[in-house]
Order: C-alpha cells, then structure tokens, then sequence
C-alpha cells in the first residue's frame, strides 16, 4: 500500500533475507546490485484516466516542480491518477490531488475530507460484454440485468463511490442495490429500500465486489467464488457521469468552460450551464 500511494516514486520493492522490506525508485539499478542476495518485486499498478465527453483528457504538466492542470487531445500526455480514500491521487505528482478544478498538496497519511469526490449519474458498463446495469420492474420488484448501454436511459443512472465501501444508488429512484433474503443461494441483484439487503461494495482490481470478496459479474449478478485479480470478464467502468467535490458545495461539478478554456467548478449539473460530463479509461503502469 505504502508503495502505491507513492506512485510513480517507488517502482518496487526489495525483499530482504532478513524479511526486511525496502522501497525502491529504479529498478534496473537495484537489480544489479542486489540480485544476488535478494528479491525484487516490481510494482503493478492500476490508474485511471479522466476523459472529458469532448474526448480530450485531463492533463498534468510541470510548473517549476509542481503541477498544473489543463486538457490535451493526446492520450499519451493525460494525466494518470490513482484513487484512494476517496480521492483522485496523481501518479506523477503524488504528493498532489485533485481538488476542485486544480491540483492541491495534501498528506498522504493523513486524508483530508475536502479533497473527496463521487461519481453521480454514472452508466456501469462491463468491459467485456458493454453491457450497462439497467433495472426493470415487474410487479413490486426492480430486477437488475444488463442492456445495451444507452446513456439517454435514466434506467442505466446510478451514483456511487470512487473507492472505500459505498452503497450503489439508483440516480432515478434513489433505491439502492440490494441482495435477496437468501442471497447464499440465490444471487440476482435487486433495487430495493430495505436497508439490511443494501450491497455494501468496494472497488478492487477494477471490480466491483461484496464485502464479502464477491465480485458483481458481467451478467450483472453476485458471484459464488470470491474476487480473483485480472478476472477481465468482471471488469466495470463508469461512463458519461458527473464528477461531484464533496465539500464545494455551491459549485460541487467539475466541468470545462467554453469562455476561459479552463477546467471549472459548476453550480449546475445541466451541460447546458457548464458542468460536462466524464468517463474513466484504465491504464496499467
């Protein structure tokens, strides 16, 4: 954990005989003056890339040591970010994260709640199958399944976390996603108010599973195996959402503004009134 919140700073790390474990910067160096006596490991890590829906991307470039934040056309020159606790964490800065429509310092070990973000009116969509949640109802009951994705379906809407344990909430009815009674056997996932059905989920290795390790498949169902790494059938991007700070609360979404040409907060979400809409592309470094 230590080694991936320090991103692009800590490429590995070494395994001592004694069972100490050292952190490094460069790879090849180490591998030459150790590989004798020691392991090394080197980093894997997931980041996410922040593509506006003109298709251009958020971009870091460096201002005398720090970094400033603008849009490029160029996925090559996007900005990779890693997300914890909430929060939106640069890959090459890492000592900076997103905050509002800039990039501010903060303490890695010591998470401030003015940097936290969350996803609003989000389209799921499964990697491998592009099909999006969606819910229909029959009778009493919102049935969960996966259809083609159609961003104007208010039916495929939902809001969530970008890390840490969270709730799925439906954007149209605020209801939430929730397990059958005997959900052991049965594991179709429904809608629904009851709080002690709630899904209580969490982001790992591009999935969304269960607390309980389970992974929401891509027929949009809770598996009976527990999550496995690189499972890429059950890998789950957000589409076409809203990027909310959760402590600007007059002007709490990202957006990009025509006039200044410059990434900015917005009171409204109407694309019409500024606020534009974001999607995750995933990137391994």
């Amino acid at each position: 954990r230590r080694c991936s919140l320090l991103g692009a700073f800590c490429k590995g790390f070494i395994n001592f005989p004694n069972g100490t474990i050292e952190l490094i910067k460069n790879i090849l160096q180490n591998t030459k003056t150790n590989s004798k006596r020691v392991i090394i490991d080197k980093k894997f890590q997931m980041v996410v890339y922040l593509r506006h829906s003109s298709g251009s991307y958020i971009s870091t470039s460096d201002d005398n040591g720090l970094p400033c934040i603008g849009l490029t056309e160029d996925r090559k020159l996007a900005a990779a970010f890693f997300t914890s606790d909430k929060r939106f964490i640069s890959f090459e800065y890492p000592g900076f994260v997103l905050s509002g429509s800039g990039m501010t310092p903060h303490n890695v070990d010591s998470p401030d709640s003015y940097h936290k973000w969350t996803l609003h009116d989000a389209n799921l969509q499964n990697l491998k199958s592009k099909l999006s949640l969606d819910f229909v109802q029959k009778k009493d009951a919102y049935h969960l399944l996966g259809k083609e994705t159609d961003f104007s379906q208010d039916n495929q809407r939902f809001d969530l976390e970008i890390s840490g344990l969270f709730n799925i909430r439906s954007a149209k009815n605020n209801k939430m996603v929730g397990l059958l009674p005997d959900w052991l056997k049965q594991t179709d996932l429904r809608l629904t108010t009851h709080e002690d059905r709630f899904v209580w989920a969490r982001w790992q290795g591009r999935q969304i599973i269960h607390k309980t390790a389970k992974p929401i498949l891509s027929n949009w169902t809770l598996s009976t195996e527990d999550f496995r790494m690189f499972d890429e059938d059950n890998y789950i991007v957000p589409l076409d959402m809203l990027l909310v700070h959760q402590k600007s609360e007059q002007k709490p979404y990202l957006g990009y503004s025509d006039e200044t040409k410059k990434l900015e907060m917005f009171a409204n979400p109407s694309p019409t009134e500024g606020a534009t809409r974001w999607s995750f592309e995933y990137g391994d470094l």
